[in-house]
């Protein structure tokens, strides 16, 4: 790609034999400018949540912050993008941008030029691609490798895709954070007490009679394989607005089972505690 100088005239190899993260460098970074974010936004293909970041950064310095940041209790990263409807809807969040937008691609050191090894910051097969016309093509006025991936070059094509130099300054980065709501039983969008509900008004209970909902494991009986499905996802997703009517526990459950304990109480009788 031509046209984006890089921010100094030393390559920066992403990752092996780049920068090398520092608690000084994040705190640096994060003391040093006011980047303009919007709130993540959860595609519905997988539950992950994406937040475009408007700041010049290099993709080093993109990978560190974006590890550093946190939303819904994950730590984010850099977005890997491994389909087409993910390629879209990253795409239609960075319209408003008008330029490219770091994610999480890269080559290590010594890959062939230009297509060789390119991978995802998170280990994930590189197979989807959705590079712009001559694209990878490591190619710039500077003569440096360009082993670092972005989103929305040439201007105007929010989709395509194109190799950078690493040290380069872009103006905005994309990050992913991998929330699992697999645990959101009743596809609310949050993983909570509706769900825990389920789970209990269903325990110890095959499919049918109980509630597929309440059998997040598919294996045709609800326990605690299921209800640990809800709690190891707990508060996963976007909670309910502020006054949303939220129902109270049905029950709390005692379950003495490999030293978990658990207390159920039946609503209809309080204070009446039961051990399964």
């Amino acid at each position: 790609m031509n046209g984006l100088p890089p921010t100094s005239p030393t390559h920066l190899r992403p990752g092996i034999g780049g920068v090398v993260p520092t608690t000084a460098l994040i705190l640096s970074l994060a003391t040093t400018w006011n980047p303009a974010t919007a709130s993540p936004v959860m595609f519905s293909d997988n539950g992950h949540y994406y937040e475009v970041v408007v700041t010049a950064l290099s993709w080093p310095q993109a990978r560190t912050v974006s590890q550093a940041s946190m939303f819904n209790g994950r730590n984010g990263h850099l977005a890997t993008i491994t389909s087409q409807a993910e390629n879209s809807f990253v795409a239609s969040l960075l319209s408003t941008l008008g330029m490219p937008a770091w994610i999480g691609g890269f080559q290590p050191p010594g890959s062939p030029e230009p297509s060789g090894d390119w991978q995802w910051v998170t280990g994930e097969p590189f197979t989807y691609t959705n590079w712009g016309p001559g694209e990878p093509n490591n190619t710039n006025h500077l003569n440096l490798e360009e082993d670092a991936l972005m989103i929305g070059w040439p201007v105007n094509t929010p989709q395509a895709w194109n190799d950078g130099v690493a040290s380069g300054g872009v103006k905005g980065y994309v990050v992913e954070y991998d929330i699992d709501l697999s645990g959101d039983l009743n596809s609310d969008g949050f993983v909570g007490i509706i769900d825990l509900n389920l789970i209990l008004g269903n325990w110890n209970q095959t499919i049918p009679p109980g509630d597929p909902l309440a059998d997040p494991s598919g294996d045709g009986f609800v326990g605690i394989v299921d209800l640990n499905v809800v709690l190891g996802n707990w508060n996963a997703g976007t909670p309910p607005p502020p006054g949303a009517a939220v129902p109270e526990p049905g029950m709390l459950v005692l379950l003495l089972i490999g030293g978990l304990a658990v207390l159920r109480v039946r609503p209809d009788c309080p204070g009446r505690t039961i051990a399964n």
